[in-house]
């Protein structure tokens, strides 16, 4: 019999078990591209990936309402967890298993923008791909808008490639005005233009 104490033992682990995991959300025309771009933002294998999808991609018609795979995707808990928190006999062993994925694979830039600056983040590349240089960092920020751009920490980044974000410019969004009167309606206080920020 389970006693109360056990319960919530039980329970504060597996709280804290959540609290450490480091997920992130990744979107791709498919769900093995999502899974791979996943995999290269955490820095696990494909395998090691789990993930609940947040949006079911579709091709659409001749290109038309075509929908990305849209994934919050985090690292597979240990296996040395799964055996201490019980009877886990029902997950499959992907340990021997191919995924289907090369083993080379060339360096990754990702750009992301927060509240706090434009982060740059520079993969390694795997087995025999290719490196990234520094054109292709400044060509991916310069493909999102990024203006001032710290050009000597793009050179850290590209030449350490650590799979690490780190603050290359400020973040200014860019305001345009979504709500404009089409023709023939009449501007009104429901009608007025507003600006939204977008990045």
């Amino acid at each position: 019999m389970v006693t109360l104490e056990q319960l919530k033992e039980f329970m504060r682990q597996r709280a804290e078990d959540d609290r450490n995991i480091r997920y992130v959300s990744v979107s791709a025309p498919t769900l093995e591209a999502a899974l791979q771009s996943a995999a290269v933002e955490l820095g696990v294998a494909v395998k090691r990936v789990e993930f609940d999808v947040v949006q079911k991609g579709t091709n659409g018609v001749m290109g038309f309402g075509r929908k990305p795979w849209t994934l919050t995707a985090y690292e597979a808990a240990k296996k040395g967890k799964l055996a201490a928190g019980g009877d886990e006999s029902y997950l499959p062993d992907l340990d021997g298993v191919e995924m289907g994925f090369t083993a080379s694979a060339p360096g990754g830039v990702f750009v992301r923008m927060w509240a706090d600056g434009v982060f740059l983040k520079v993969t390694p590349p795997v087995g025999d791909g290719e490196p990234v240089v520094e054109e292709m960092a400044l060509e991916a920020l310069h493909a999102r808008g990024v203006k001032d751009i710290n050009r000597q920490i793009v050179r850290g980044a590209v030449k350490l490639q650590t799979g690490t974000y780190g603050r290359v410019a400020e973040w200014i969004p860019k305001c345009v005005p979504w709500c404009r009167s089409a023709p023939g309606v009449p501007a009104g206080p429901t009608r007025a233009a507003r600006n939204w920020c977008i990045s």
